[in-house]
This record gives structure tokens, C-alpha cells and sequence, in this order.
């Protein structure tokens, strides 16, 4: 499929920048309703103002198997995640949801049996044996993923390797720096603990789901990007200006858009249970 790809946009180049062109036009018809639709709401609605986050402070495995602190994590990093079928891969980083690094905010700081700490804000999903539940609702005993890093830590990586850790401690703490990166699997490891890339909504499925549009989006685009930096005409330039928008991109703080519009939504058609008080 990939080979024919290739053929028919080296055949028929214009075809495919006008197939491109198409497909901005009707996914930023999607997200413009998306936003008229939840101005009004998201104006309303304390969800667009906060959601689930981590503090810079925070350690994740990238793909060369060194850590990197969450506030030096950029768009295009490739870090360490879990996919559908349970394995340890290294999923890139396409959106932030939240970046405020000067914003200090409360945090629930859980502490495994075996050391693992894991320090998200009190709406942030996390993975248990149960099923993910709001950080603020763990308890001493529940147990939640981690990697199991005893001999992968030495090697400085992370292993393949997951087990279930029970939770010896919740406490509450204040932490400086909140930054909540979207991978492309929708979840990541956090100091060697499995978490969600989502909050507010108690379901990792339906929030996965949720962003799927901007998921293609960034398929798309990363696609044709790629295509055409294959095209000697476009190569050079278009490569610096796409490095240099990424970068910008990866800069900007505050909640992202597309997050803050579906959190304000998430109040009126989903049941209230469902939602993080």
C-alpha cells in the first residue's frame, strides 16, 4: 500500500496536493464547528480551564533509552508508552494539552510498594487493575502498572516487562510546572509508571476516541510533509519552516484548543458519573 502511495504521488503529484488541500479544508470545518459549537461552554466551564497534568520535574524514557524531564519534552519525541496489544513502545508526542511551566497546581503524589512514585493531578486517568479510575480516587492496595525496571534501570531503558505494584501512599502536594503530553498510543510512562494521557472523563477508550481527529490530523499532514520533502523543489525550504513551526508549536502554553472544547462538551452528553467533580 505504502509502495503504490509512493508511485501514484510521483505520477500525479497535483492530484495529491489537491486531495491534501481537501483534506485541511474539511478537518478545519470540523474543528471551527467544534469551537462555535463550545464557545459559549468553554467560557462557562472550569473543565477547559484544568485538566490532567504532570509536573516538569517528571522523568520519561525516550527512544535512545535515556530520560528526559517532562519540561524539555518537544513535539517529535518518541517516548515510552504501551500499545493495544500490552507491549512497551516509544509513541510520539503530537500535542500538548496543557503547558503552563510557571504554574504551580496541586497534585496527588502515589507512592508503590516497590518505590514508584507517580505524581499527576487529582482528574488525571490512571491504569488499574480494576480499570482506570481519576488519580484522586486510588487508594492504599489498589495496584497500578509499572515497569518492571530492576534490571532494565541498570541498562538505562525500559524493559518489556509489566506488572501490576500496589499503591502504599496518596499525598497531596504542590508542584511548579504542568505539562500534559499526547502520545500517539494516548498514554505514557511517567518515572517507570504506566498513566493515561487523558483526565476529567473516567473512560480511556471514549477520551482515545475523542481524539481521533486529531490524531488523523497529524497522520495527514506528517504524510504529505514527508512526501514532499522528497520533492527536491520543497526539501530544503519546506524542512527548515516545518522545524521551525513544530518548535513554535511545542512552545505554547495554556490548554490546548481541541481539549479544552471537548472537556466543556464532555458536561452535556455525558452522564455525570462519568465526569470528574
Amino acid at each position: 500500500m505504502f509502495s503504490f502511495l509512493e508511485y501514484v504521488f510521483k505520477k500525479n503529484i497535483n492530484i495529491l496536493i489537491l486531495i491534501f488541500i481537501l483534506l485541511i479544508f474539511f478537518l478545519l470545518i470540523y474543528f471551527i464547528i467544534l469551537i462555535l459549537y463550545a464557545h459559549s461552554l468553554s467560557e462557562s466551564s472550569s473543565a477547559g480551564k484544568s485538566g490532567g497534568c504532570f509536573p516538569g520535574r517528571s522523568l520519561v524514557r525516550t527512544e535512545d533509552g535515556s530520560t528526559k524531564r517532562l519540561d524539555d519534552v518537544r513535539l517529535g519525541d518518541r517516548i515510552a508508552a504501551v500499545d493495544s496489544h500490552g507491549d512497551v513502545v516509544y509513541s510520539e508526542v503530537i500535542a500538548f494539552l496543557d503547558r503552563s511551566p510557571s504554574e504551580k497546581r496541586q497534585f496527588i503524589r502515589l507512592t508503590t510498594k516497590s518505590g514508584r512514585v507517580l505524581t499527576l493531578t487529582p482528574a488525571h486517568l490512571v491504569p488499574m487493575e480494576s480499570g482506570s479510575v481519576f488519580a484522586a480516587n486510588v487508594q492504599p492496595g489498589d495496584k497500578i502498572l509499572v515497569n518492571d525496571a530492576d534490571a532494565a534501570s541498570a541498562k538505562n531503558e525500559v524493559d518489556s516487562r509489566l506488572r501490576w505494584d500496589s499503591v502504599n501512599e496518596t499525598k497531596l502536594v504542590i508542584e511548579e510546572g504542568v505539562y500534559a503530553p499526547l502520545t500517539m498510543e494516548g498514554n505514557l510512562f511517567v518515572d517507570d509508571v504506566v498513566a493515561s494521557c487523558y483526565a476529567i472523563v473516567n473512560s480511556q477508550s471514549l477520551a482515545h476516541y475523542s481524539f481521533l481527529p486529531l490524531r488523523i490530523w497529524h497522520s495527514v499532514t506528517s504524510f504529505f510533509l514527508q512526501r514532499l520533502d522528497d520533492v527536491k523543489h520543497f526539501a530544503t525550504r519546506h524542512n527548515d519552516v516545518f522545524r521551525t513551526e513544530s518548535t513554535m508549536r511545542g512552545e505554547q502554553e495554556g490548554i490546548h484548543w481541541y481539549a479544552s472544547v471537548l472537556y466543556s462538551l464532555s458536561f452535556y452528553v455525558l452522564p455525570s458519573k462519568m465526569i470528574y467533580n
